[in-house]
């Protein structure tokens, strides 16, 4: 506990230092985890497998992607029930209720620090991404989310414990969504079937 207060203090120190990292810090831990969703989307729009090959591999590779980010969307919904339940058994104050550190950004007093709900969405669709056939986007979404950790870290809303905390969160919940791949093949199936029906597929 000693080591993870005095690596609060030492990163809320930070934008008193180095000019100009406060207000990206407050920016990236703010609102970066919005990114998450609009990468969702994109890929969900975006063709996949080779255009030029067989029309049907290319329906296919469409499918298994979107599969994925259905998925996707499902461990980061696991994460934040996870980190619910956590919250409620772990009651945590946030990190500036006990300490006089820099706050740069609006914070819930009342709602516990411990885990951070930012890091576990984020790095829950990112192992999905990474372990569901979507490597490279989902290298770059756990790096996202240690930088979102980080930034909440700084901003004097979460301890180093908290981000941890939340990036375990989140792997495991990426890792149980795909985990259950198979079972909830229908259930995927029919949303893009459904989807498909509404022109949004």
């Amino acid at each position: 506990m000693i080591v993870d207060h005095a690596w609060l203090l030492v990163l809320n120190e930070l934008p008193r230092r180095v000019a100009g990292l406060g207000p990206l810090a407050a920016l990236v831990a703010r609102d970066a985890i919005f990114l998450y969703p609009l990468l969702l989307l994109w890929l969900w729009a975006r063709p996949a497998g080779d255009p030029r090959g067989p029309r049907l591999i290319a329906l296919e590779a469409r499918r298994r992607r979107r599969e994925v980010l259905l998925l996707a969307v499902a461990a980061a919904a696991l994460a934040l029930l996870v980190n619910l339940a956590v919250s409620h058994a772990v009651v945590r104050p946030r990190p500036y209720v006990t300490y006089h550190l820099s706050v740069l950004i609006p914070s819930h007093e009342r709602q516990s620090s411990f885990p951070s709900d930012h890091t576990a969405i984020a790095s829950g669709i990112a192992t999905v991404l990474l372990l569901g056939g979507e490597a490279g986007w989902g290298l770059l979404g756990l790096l996202g989310a240690v930088l979102i950790g980080l930034a909440r870290i700084v901003a004097g809303v979460h301890y180093p414990s908290d981000v941890l905390g939340g990036l375990i969160v989140g792997l495991l919940s990426g890792t149980a969504a795909l985990w259950v791949r198979r079972p909830l093949r229908p259930a995927l199936a029919a949303v893009i079937e459904a989807a498909r029906y509404l022109h949004l597929a």
